[in-house]
């Protein structure tokens, strides 16, 4: 068993950078860890999701006078003064109509539970009988695993639902007084300690030490406990969710899938995963200056010229540094590249070396690809990354002005009209004659150009439509997604190709006036602010 413990003053067995640690700091009411996700109720009352989007979770609903907020894996749940709303995954989201002064939410895998009046209430999926709630004599607190629910009463604390690692049979608790729930197993607070019992796979339940614990939580294979002396977590620690940072002093904890938060003095610290952005609300700014969207994450400069990354956060593609004077974003596969104070800086994934920058002179232009990097700087362009397809062997360029990324392949604007290398598997190298090019936008393995003229032209892989090109009125800008391709008109945006999650779907946009697409989704800049769709709104 690994233990990893820290106080408000002493840190013990390793340490985390700050890309491994993020901090909350707008005044937080109430912070609720899901699997991949977190919800946060503000002061002033507003609820915000963040992390992976799947069944919609992050898209919170209207809502007035929450209480209470609880997030899940596919779904999430507010406590309101009419009652319960839930959202996300609609097998498991809609709670009764008639529950009576809910409180205490449990928020579980494909169930909740909550307290009122008359005991406690569960809804969802009853696939191991974890809405089957046994007789309880006055409930105080009740908590949800991945399938599993337990209740504190005046008997002590009773289980039901799935119990394949015995999670629903606690050993004697003498006077428990605080529960907590991992995926499959249980803690509790007694008089003797921190007790816990169920699935023991990475060591969650083999308590450590604790001087005087005061708070229990539990994540998806590891616990963290308050204690007299810091917080201290244990079990699984593939995420770092068990390497506690230094925290001034702590307050209250939480667990989620894979990460935790402790409530500070310097705001909420949290720590561990950050694959999904679970663990940071790094919110796409309203009015953009600039943009910049990757394979499952975005940045952009917010109203203050300030550089910031949202989405997915597997190698650090979201922890901007803190750059002034940023004149050029592009976002790759996994990682992230800007112009600031005429130098190039990249950061992210670097297994390939795409965010090692070679030496460049007054870089002016930056293009990402799944695992390369290209840049214009003094009239050439430099590749670097990934190179099994050659992407990064540049050809000889003629005044080359613009630069292009796609999966596997890039193109250039040169005196010599579009030049493309890389790879060539769907002919997306083969360019098309036609005249003067103003721009060019690269999607996975097609491309596209628009002429001075204003003509558009596609090649590459056309398999889902993306190249077949509808009739465009005075188009004045073009992008390309993955699968899709979108130009700005007289007539609005258009877009065709793939429309697998929406990308074709236009919403109504108030005078758009810049565009960009990647991956599965679209964004366009427009008087009413930054408005996307397609794939997921929340990279």
């Amino acid at each position: 068993m690994k233990i990893f413990f820290a106080t408000a003053a002493v840190f013990v067995f390793g340490s985390l950078t700050n890309a491994q640690t993020t901090i909350l700091k707008e005044p937080i009411s109430q912070l609720s860890l899901g699997f991949t996700n977190s919800c946060i109720l503000t002061t002033s009352g507003d609820v915000r999701c963040f992390g992976l989007d799947e069944y919609g979770v992050n898209g919170v609903p209207k809502l007035a006078n929450v209480t209470e907020v609880g997030c899940g894996s596919f779904h999430a749940c507010a406590l309101t003064d009419k009652g319960a709303q839930c959202w996300g995954n609609s097998l498991y989201a809609d709670p009764p109509a008639n529950l009576n002064h809910p409180h205490g939410l449990a928020v579980g895998s494909a169930f909740t539970c909550a307290l009122t009046d008359t005991g406690v209430v569960c809804w969802g999926i009853n696939l191991s009988k974890e809405l089957d709630v046994p007789t309880l004599s006055n409930p105080t607190k009740v908590i949800a695993g991945a399938s599993h629910a337990c209740a504190l009463n005046d008997t002590g604390v009773v289980c039901w639902g799935y119990d394949i690692y015995q999670q629903n049979e606690p050993p004697t608790l003498v006077h428990p007084t605080d529960i907590a729930a991992g995926s499959n197993h249980n803690c509790a607070i007694t008089d003797l300690g921190v007790v816990c019992w169920g699935k023991n796979d990475f060591g969650q339940t083999q308590v450590p030490p604790l001087k005087n614990p005061k708070q229990i939580a539990a994540g998806e294979n590891f616990t963290c406990a308050l204690a007299e002396d810091g917080v201290a977590c244990w079990g699984k620690n593939d995420s770092g969710q068990s390497l506690v940072p230094p925290l001034r002093n702590p307050k209250s904890i939480l667990a989620g899938g894979s990460h935790a938060c402790a409530q500070t003095d310097d705001g909420y610290v949290c720590w561990g995963s950050n694959y999904y952005g679970q663990r940071q609300e790094n919110q796409a700014p309203v009015n953009p200056k600039n943009l910049a969207v990757g394979q499952w994450h975005s940045c952009a400069l917010n109203e203050k010229s300030k550089l910031i990354c949202w989405g997915y956060d597997q190698f650090g593609q979201t922890d901007a540094p803190d750059l002034s004077k940023v004149s050029e974003i592009s976002a790759g596969g996994f990682h992230s590249c800007a112009i600031s104070n005429n130098k190039l800086i990249c950061w992210g994934d670097n297994h390939y070396g795409q965010s090692s920058v070679p030496p460049l002179n007054n870089p002016s232009k930056i293009s990402n690809g799944y695992y390369h990097s290209c840049a214009l700087a003094d009239d050439e362009v430099t590749c670097w990354g990934y190179n099994a397809y050659g992407q990064t062997n540049v050809p000889k360029l003629n005044h080359p002005t613009q630069i292009a990324s796609g999966d596997h392949f890039n193109c250039a604007v040169t005196s010599d009209g579009v030049i493309c290398w890389g790879d060539n598997e769907v002919d997306q190298l083969t360019v098309p004659t036609m005249g003067e090019v103003k721009t060019i936008a690269l999607g996975s393995n097609h491309a596209c150009a628009m002429t001075k003229s204003k003509e558009v032209q596609c090649w590459g892989y056309g398999d889902q439509g993306q190249t077949k090109i509808p009739t465009l009125v005075n188009p004045r800008e073009i992008a390309a997604g993955s699968f899709h391709t979108c130009a700005l008109t007289d007539l609005g945006v258009q877009c065709w190709g793939s429309n697998e999650a929406g990308q074709l779907d236009v919403p109504k946009l108030k005078n758009p006036r810049s565009l960009v697409a990647a991956s599965l989704k679209t964004c366009a800049i427009t008087d009413d602010g930054l408005v996307c769709w397609g794939g997921s709104k929340y990279y």
